[in-house]
């Protein structure tokens, strides 16, 4: 009951590519700031890849380029947060190179060298730094141009099933998460942030909901919170006629 009529805004990997993309998304919720936003975010463009990649080396062992990707992947959060306020970073920076900590002892967790394929429970439980990282982002982005915004961990969230690399959303304990962690939010006129792709099981782990999830996450959220309207701000001129890889002559809408 009391639920605020709100609109979630979905943004994809490009659309938070770097610090210009991310001021573009800020102006966008900015113009719909009166309207309750959700704020959704993928993954910054290409970390996902990487982390999956890095993952793959560091179970074999190749140190050398775990650290590597390791510093790529700090080096390009970090060219955002040069972009903030200077109390803002303050406040940013610590929440980056916890995560980045917790990203390097889970590689170093994996089993060394893997006799066949990573565990999907410690791929899921990687691979969400993507979006772990991206959210704090655009939360800092958001505060930064003086727009309330908080970061939410949808692994306090978004209730799954253990079936990790493609898991099932407990629509009931979820729905009671966003009333719960949510609604207060928006009451307050903050702006949730929220990490896309990712949930966890009722052991805490983390799981996620599949490559693209981000989309379905946005879609959990509208459920969730009765939402007016799901928007998904995607990086592109329009929608093609067909799948350009199939169809040579596949032209833009």
């Amino acid at each position: 009951e009391g639920f605020f009529m709100s609109i979630i805004m979905k943004f994809g990997g490009t659309s938070v590519v770097n610090i210009k993309a991310i001021n573009q998304v800020v102006a966008i919720v900015r113009r719909q700031y009166n309207r309750n936003p959700i704020v959704v975010t993928s993954a910054l463009a290409g970390i996902t890849d990487l982390l999956l990649s890095t993952t793959q080396l560091a179970a074999q062992g190749k140190l050398r380029n775990v650290e590597h990707n390791l510093h790529e992947i700090k080096k390009r959060h970090m060219e955002v947060v040069r972009g903030f306020l200077l109390s803002v970073r303050e406040e940013i920076i610590p929440e980056i190179v916890k995560e980045l900590r917790e990203l390097n002892s889970a590689l170093r967790r994996l089993p060394r060298p893997a006799r066949g394929a990573i565990p999907t429970q410690q791929l899921d439980s990687i691979a969400a730094f993507g979006e772990r990282l991206a959210s704090w982002l655009l939360a800092g982005a958001l505060l930064s141009q003086k727009i309330p915004a908080q970061r939410v961990d949808s692994r306090l969230l978004v209730a799954t099933d253990s079936t990790f690399g493609n898991a099932e959303v407990n629509f009931k304990k979820t729905r009671q998460n966003f009333a719960r962690k949510i609604l207060p939010l928006i009451k307050r006129g903050i702006v949730p942030v929220i990490t896309g792709f990712i949930g966890s099981d009722s052991k805490g782990r983390t799981t996620t909901l599949g490559r693209g999830g981000s989309d379905y996450s946005a879609a959990i959220a509208g459920v969730c919170l009765r939402a007016r309207e799901i928007q998904i701000w995607k990086d592109v001129k329009g929608f093609m006629t067909a799948d350009p890889r199939v169809v040579l002559r596949a032209r833009v809408i």
